[in-house]
């Protein structure tokens, strides 16, 4: 169910909505609905691309919850006068390098420019009809394990 909400409805909807926008088209409330949605999952699907990262950078030891829990023992949440400087430092520092930084910087601005295609190819995810199916052999197939894996969270 995760895959399927986030690879075959998810994307097409960010896609619909960007597309709109860019047309001029988006003024009534359920257009406007729409595109916050499609920022909300923007915004999950650059914790995916993140979780992925981190995960391929220190071979599946370390995950976004290992960067998150520091940002907040640091206090930076909505309530503080955190930037997003800070929050980055904070969760780079995990992992030695600037990979949130760097992924940050090249997609936050930039909505839809992000291959997922080729994500979910890497990780042995894709849509046959209506059912996901999963590539055990994929380059990133561990790396999809270890998210899905209850035990693990």
């Amino acid at each position: 169910a995760l895959w399927w909400l986030v690879v075959a409805r998810g994307v097409a909807r960010i896609r619909k909505t960007h597309a709109a926008r860019a047309t001029g088209i988006g003024r009534s409330r359920l257009e406007l609905y729409q595109y916050l949605g499609a920022h909300l999952l923007g915004g999950a699907i650059f914790c995916l691309l993140l979780d992925v990262a981190v995960r391929e950078h220190t071979n599946n030891r370390k995950s976004l919850r290992d960067l998150l829990i520091p940002v907040l023992d640091a206090g930076l949440t909505l309530n503080t006068a955190a930037t997003m400087d800070d929050v980055l430092r904070v969760m780079d520092a995990q992992i030695g390098v600037p990979i949130v930084r760097d992924l940050y910087a090249k997609h936050a601005l930039a909505p839809g420019s992000f291959d997922l295609d080729a994500l979910w190819k890497d990780l042995g995810v894709r849509v046959e009809g209506n059912d996901i199916v999963v590539n055990d052999e994929a380059r990133l197939a561990h790396i999809r394990r270890a998210i899905t894996d209850e035990k693990a969270s």
